[in-house]
């Protein structure tokens, strides 16, 4: 099939069940990530269909055109993909299902296959696809060899767990997805205390079952404090943060990692849970960030004492040391001990994309890293998303608002696309989406500063004069109380014409480490400051490289160029 044909702009979408209209629903039938099937539109020329309108084309496919577009092509994809004998040394850890009576046990099934896919990370040769998009796969009826196809790997770990008391037995198994056949499978009887220790046991099994090879320090049981009920809120905490969608549930994870550490303060994963905490209230605006950047950076500093072996630990610690201390080598240093440790952890690796090599203005090499990323976890809409914004940063402004398409595809109710895309629209003049976007993101979060402000300039941009002022005021009543993002004030400002203004709260976000303003050399939305010699002295208040501090890495369209809308 010709790509003309592919890309086929029928001026409406017939009515027919053998539509499927959006690339989600195109990659599930095709049984792959919506990754791959948006690169074979132009790769493999398939048949997608186009209809224009709008700010973005509606896409479909049709089923049957899809079936023989598949039935040409089958051998050119398993040649690409490796479908043909996928590599041993690559694995998928599904969630373990709770066998248990009590529900609740689903946090220490969960637990158990998330710290064994951690522990797995750490062999160099083991490709480990992450925890969002294995996790997917929770309670799927799809066989080994369809799980294999959808996540890109060889070999699955599946396993159960049954809690009685203080006794816990689990039973897993090894399948090879290219035949469904069984490599190895086990029953482990333990102590809950012993839960740590179950865990680099059985990673160890497998990884002597995939025969890859590791250092023998590689399973070493960890000196990992484990009191049973500072375990079990922990994982609860976990639960929190990992389906995060509002205020309420990052107020919920704090308040058990607390009760975690007051049990056993020698519980490092508790402390790495609370670090965590204090990283995302800052960057959302709602805290004081020098104040939660102090208990943030003592907890992950306390997780990698008590736990020198955590990558987790190391480059979170680095995100604090860069991003609020402005110590960049330090920080490298930090990313590149984590990277060492856990080498094929997407955690790591996203973390320091965007926390390190962004922030300096390596947007290339970040680029390239988030490539990796999902390569390791393909599903994930929060990755996605980071991807988008690195596209954003590089002002290919069409691509990133595809990849936020794509993270909203894979989860609908993930508050900050919707905000990413009003920033996206924002760039490009398109006012009145960038507050619909905008509003949708405060419906689901809640009216966190940063987002009202961004609305507030965006109503202020597309005429909505009054809907701008309400908000401005919403926000300054609040400043009286509360904290409120420098940064965001500095928005205010510039797109009210206000320049002194704005230059005095980007200068007051630095000293008080907004970790906003990380972002001052690279964000489209400073694009009409540069040449302001004000501007060149922020940069260097951030002790960012003097490359990164040139601003010789934008693209040169973009240089000098006032921010959209009214202009300071």
């Amino acid at each position: 099939m010709n790509s003309s044909h592919a890309r086929s702009t029928d001026n409406a979408i017939p009515p027919s069940d053998d539509i499927l209209s959006s690339w989600k629903s195109i990659a599930d039938y095709l049984h792959r990530d919506v990754r791959t099937v948006m690169r074979w539109e132009n790769a493999r020329a398939l048949p997608v269909r186009r209809v224009p309108g709008g700010a973005r084309a509606a896409i479909y496919a049709l089923k049957s055109e899809l079936d023989g577009w598949l039935r040409r092509e089958t051998g050119r994809i398993r040649a690409d993909s490796g479908e043909a004998h996928k590599p041993a040394s690559s694995i998928a850890i599904l969630p373990f299902v709770n066998l248990s009576a009590d529900k609740e046990n689903q946090y220490f099934a969960d637990g158990l296959s998330d710290e064994i896919m951690n522990l797995l990370t750490r062999i160099p040769d083991l490709r480990v696809t992450a925890r969002t998009s294995s996790f997917l796969f929770r309670n799927t009826s799809l066989d080994a060899r369809e799980l294999g196809a959808r996540l890109g790997v060889g070999t699955l770990l599946e396993g159960s767990i049954q809690k009685h008391g203080n006794r816990v037995r689990v039973s897993v198994q090894l399948v090879e997805t290219r035949n469904g056949y069984h490599l190895w499978s086990d029953r482990f009887d333990r102590r809950f205390n012993d839960a740590f220790a179950l865990q680099e046991e059985i990673a160890g099994k497998v990884a002597d079952a995939l025969r890859v090879k590791f250092a023998p320090e590689t399973f070493v049981a960890r000196t990992v404090s484990c009191s049973p009920e500072a375990y079990r809120l922990w994982l609860k905490g976990r639960s929190f943060q990992y389906g995060r969608r509002n205020i309420e549930a990052l107020s919920r994870a704090r308040e058990c990692f607390e009760r975690a550490i007051v049990l056993d303060p020698e519980f490092a994963p508790a402390h790495l849970g609370l670090a965590e905490h204090y990283r995302e209230i800052s960057f959302l605006g709602l805290v004081r960030p020098s104040e939660a950047a102090a208990i943030g950076r003592r907890s992950a500093h306390r997780a990698v004492m008590l736990d020198e072996g955590s990558g987790e630990a190391h480059a979170l610690l680095g995100v604090f040391i860069g991003v609020f201390e402005h110590d960049w080598k330090a920080a490298e240093r930090g990313f590149k001990r984590a990277l060492e440790l856990n080498p094929a952890s997407a955690q790591v690796r996203s973390r320091y994309a965007m926390f390190f090599l962004v922030p300096v203005m390596r947007l290339d090499e970040a680029h390239a890293e988030m490539e990796k990323v999902l390569a390791l976890d393909p599903l994930s809409a929060d990755l996605h998303c980071q991807m988008a914004q690195v596209l954003m940063f590089q002002r290919t402004y069409a691509e990133a608002e595809g990849r936020v398409q794509t993270t909203l595809e894979l989860d609908a109710g993930f508050f900050f696309a919707y905000w990413l895309r009003g920033a996206i629209q924002f760039m490009q003049q398109r006012y009145s989406e960038a507050m619909a976007s905008m509003e949708s993101a405060i419906r689901i979060f809640g009216r966190a500063p940063v987002a009202l402000a961004a609305k507030a300039a965006a109503s202020a941009l597309s005429g909505r004069s009054r809907e701008a002022r309400r908000l401005v005021s919403e926000l300054e009543d609040a400043a009286q109380s509360s904290y409120i993002s420098p940064v965001s004030l500095a928005w205010l400002n510039m797109f009210l014409g206000r320049t002194d203004a704005a230059f005095a709260w980007l200068d007051r976000a630095i000293e008080e480490r907004d970790p906003q303003i990380i972002h001052l050399a690279c964000k489209p939305l400073y694009d009409g400051l540069r040449t302001d010699p004000r501007f060149s002295a922020l940069l260097k208040r951030l002790r960012l490289p003097e490359e990164a501090a040139s601003g010789r890495f934008l693209p040169e369209a973009s240089c000098g160029e006032a921010p959209p809308g009214r202009r300071p």
